[in-house]
Formats: structure tokens, C-alpha cells, sequence
């Protein structure tokens, strides 16, 4: 079993760190979407994202199914980006990542999700 899948030629890369500065209290949510509107969705095997004490962390495709539930730990460190799903998660059309602050410091997160999105040229 190959748990992280070779992209097609065509396919594109998603490799996309998005940083937010986040107040005590406060929580983000980073979205990101398919490109292609005919493609074959998205292969995520890793999902990286900072690592703080007192946090919370959430991943949702698809606008409803829950591939990691809310953790005080990362699905992995952007600093490790260690493979996170095996096998890799493959889904349509979004992935919504949510961060909390619950310490009394501001503090920077980026998340980064590292995969493809199918193009469906390859298929």
C-alpha cells in the first residue's frame, strides 16, 4: 500500500503557509479551496501547523467531515511536517483549519498544509 499517493504530471503542488497573529482568547480559521472546478479534489498527507501550549487545533473537509478533531496538539509541527495521515486523506473541495489562543500571550501560528490537488488529466 502506498499511504501517500504519486501526483499525476499535471496535478498541482499545495504547499500554501498562511501565518495569523492571534490575541489571548481569540481563534482563526484558515480556509483553502480547489482551483480547479472539474478536478479531482485534494490528497492531503500532511497537515502541519504551530505548535503552542494552551491551544486548540481543528481540521474540517468538505465543509462537514472531521479528519482532526479538536486536539491540544497539532496534527504535526511545521517545524517536523511529518507525514500526518496514512493513508493520505483525499477529499473535493476545501479544507478549513481552526486555531485557539487560550493563553494569556499573543502568539503567531502558521498552518500549512502539504499535498495536491488533482487535475483530473491524469486519472
Amino acid at each position: 500500500m502506498n499511504s501517500v499517493p504519486e501526483p499525476a504530471e499535471d496535478d498541482r503542488p499545495l504547499n500554501q503557509p498562511e501565518t495569523v497573529t492571534l490575541e489571548p482568547g481569540e481563534r482563526a480559521t484558515v480556509a483553502y479551496e480547489t482551483k480547479q472546478r472539474t478536478g479531482g479534489g485534494f490528497v492531503l498527507p500532511i497537515l502541519a501547523i504551530s505548535k503552542h501550549p494552551e491551544s486548540v487545533y481543528k481540521a474540517t473537509v468538505d465543509d462537514s467531515e472531521v479528519i482532526y478533531p479538536e486536539s491540544a496538539v497539532p496534527p504535526t509541527d511545521i517545524d517536523d511536517k511529518a507525514i500526518t495521515f496514512a493513508p493520505a486523506y483525499s477529499f473535493s473541495q476545501s479544507l478549513t483549519c481552526e486555531v485557539t489562543n487560550l493563553s494569556d500571550a499573543r502568539r503567531r501560528y502558521t498552518v500549512q498544509p502539504i499535498g495536491f490537488e488533482k487535475t483530473g488529466g491524469g486519472e
